[in-house]
């Protein structure tokens, strides 16, 4: 089979979606199918662009603040590149397309070409459209209504979500079909495997204290403001344990709660890392805990159940339609994101051995039965040859 996929954000991004493709891609290649991914042209602070496959387009990057979590946005809205993209369909011919994320133009000119091209074209939502703010969130929905959803119409796409929560926004906000089939994002397990805590603690000047990881960059979807809340209980048994954040603080209000709560010594923000750092990271740390505002599991989170770091999450039992988490006993996913829940099942985790041997065993065994690159990539292959 012949795919063409279409991503925004790809590596050397570091965003979940960008390493999702990636591994998609390898995978159905591996497979024996042909593959083209087209992609913005690098961001400079990624420096310059690796010798990769990928088709890449002339951005301009917009800075909207707040309303997009303080990320730059990748616009590639252009003629030139409007028939860049028609004629890579020509060209190519492929039997299908796959655009990750609805909310980038690259999505909309790739699925409006398919189209003009007759080729079928499904969208993956790896994000539901949201916000904290009111305003900021009226905003965003106005563009999903006014613009997004209009495109994706025209365009007559399909769509695919990776867990309950964006399946139900999609099903409410986008699409006429009552139920769209849900894949979930694929983690490389082998990658998770082998770290080196000495390499971490070295590079990252992490000393000697016990580490609670939170990966992922800091955004109003995931923005750590729980898990600080819970640290001073943490810390009232663990005084020396350290909260290490490992990705981009785009959105600070966590830290100026643990400021208020006399508990910003015990946190560090390393920023952005290598993808290849997370292993080591994770082999240094206890426990990791970052997906505590009830949207489900993010890609992150599932590496760390791969790489046997047991995770604090708050996810409902039919996060992935069809499937039961808690079928897993001991699979430990908290309920709700108050201070005390977080406390406790952060130190259970931590100072519990049957507990924590018992969460470590359901979670691998969760991330095998439903993540690995193969299973995920067999069902987008079931998918993509249907007509």
């Amino acid at each position: 089979m012949k795919i063409l996929m279409a991503n925004a954000l790809y590596p050397p991004d570091r965003t979940g979606s960008s390493i999702f493709t990636r591994q998609l891609e390898k995978t159905l290649i591996s497979k024996g199918h042909e593959v083209t991914v087209i992609t913005s042209s690098v961001d400079p602070q990624f420096g310059d662009t690796p010798a990769d496959s990928a088709v890449r387009l002339p951005v301009r990057r917009l800075k909207v603040g707040r309303l997009a979590w303080n990320y730059s946005i990748p616009i590639v809205l252009s003629l030139k590149n409007w028939k860049r993209v028609r004629h890579l369909l020509r060209s190519k011919q492929p039997d299908v397309v796959v655009c990750h994320g609805q909310i980038f133009d690259l999505t909309w000119i790739t699925a409006l070409a398919a189209r003009r091209e007759e080729i079928p074209c499904h969208v993956v939502i790896h994000t539901a459209i949201w916000h904290e703010r009111l305003p900021h969130r009226l905003t965003l929905r106005a563009i999903e209504a006014v613009v997004i959803k209009p495109i994706l119409r025209l365009a007559r796409v399909s769509y695919v979500a990776v867990d309950k929560w964006t399946h139900d926004q999609t099903v409410n906000r986008l699409s006429k079909r009552s139920s769209i089939p849900v894949i979930p994002a694929s983690v490389d397990v082998e990658s998770m495997k082998h770290g080196n805590p000495v390499l971490a603690r070295d590079k990252y000047k992490l000393g000697e204290d016990p580490l609670l990881l939170s990966l992922g960059h800091v955004i109003s979807l995931r923005n750590r403001v729980a898990l600080v809340r819970a640290l001073p209980e943490i810390l009232s048994s663990i005084p020396k344990l350290k909260l290490v954040i490992a990705g981009e603080v785009k959105d600070a209000t966590f830290l100026e709660i643990a400021d208020e709560l006399g508990v910003r010594s015990s946190i560090i923000c390393l920023g952005s890392v290598p993808h290849d750092d997370i292993r080591h990271l994770l082999s240094a740390s206890l426990i990791e805990a970052h997906d505590l505002q009830g949207l489900g599991l993010g890609i992150t989170t599932l590496e760390a159940m791969a790489a046997g770091v047991p995770v604090v999450a708050w996810a409902s039992d039919d996060n992935y339609p069809g499937y039961s988490l808690r079928q897993h006993s001991g699979i430990a996913f908290i309920d709700d994101d108050r201070s005390a829940t977080i406390a406790q099942a952060c130190l259970d985790l931590i100072g519990n051995p049957s507990k924590r041997a018992r969460a470590i065993e359901a979670q691998q065994k969760l991330v095998l039965e439903m993540f690995t690159t193969e299973a995920v990539a067999s069902k987008y292959l079931h998918l993509l040859s249907q007509r």
